[in-house]
């Protein structure tokens, strides 16, 4: 009987890495989807994305975010809008130093205007170092970080 439980145990464990997507690679980091809006080569702080066309896990998220920000004066600072935490929260790469939190918050009202959905809620644009410099939530303004 123990023995039987122990198969049936391993079993399950087995399909549960199957549906996960489990490869024993840990380090591929938190899943996220986007492209990325020039050509250079990621930032040091950004996880490795998969380059997934026009977000479609997600409904399309990222094409609306890209295609809207287009028209933003900002748009040259954007290096890429990509989705996280599965399709929850959109985040926008961008080149803008540490202090240009005026200029993310613009983004980040442009971008709002079209990025909110039954499943995404929020919005994150960072600078070039990997600080948060704006957010926004569904429902409210973005705000600018200090």
């Amino acid at each position: 009987m123990v023995r039987r439980l122990s198969r049936v145990g391993s079993g399950l464990l087995l399909a549960m890495i199957a549906a996960c997507g489990g490869d024993g690679d840990s380090s591929a980091g938190p899943a996220s989807s986007g492209r990325s809006a020039s050509s250079g080569p990621p930032a040091p702080s950004e996880s490795p994305a998969p380059d997934q066309a026009a977000g479609d896990s997600c409904g399309g998220v990222v094409d609306k975010v890209e295609s809207h920000l287009a028209s933003a004066a900002e748009v040259r600072s954007v290096r890429n809008v990509r989705v996280v935490g599965g399709c929850t929260s959109v985040e926008i790469l961008t080149t803008l130093g540490d202090a240009d939190s005026a200029a993310a918050t613009r983004l980040c009202t442009s971008a709002a205007e079209v990025a909110y959905s039954k499943d995404t809620n929020g919005l994150t644009v960072l600078s070039a170092a990997g600080k948060e410099l704006a957010v926004g939530i569904s429902g409210a303004s973005c705000i600018g970080e200090p």
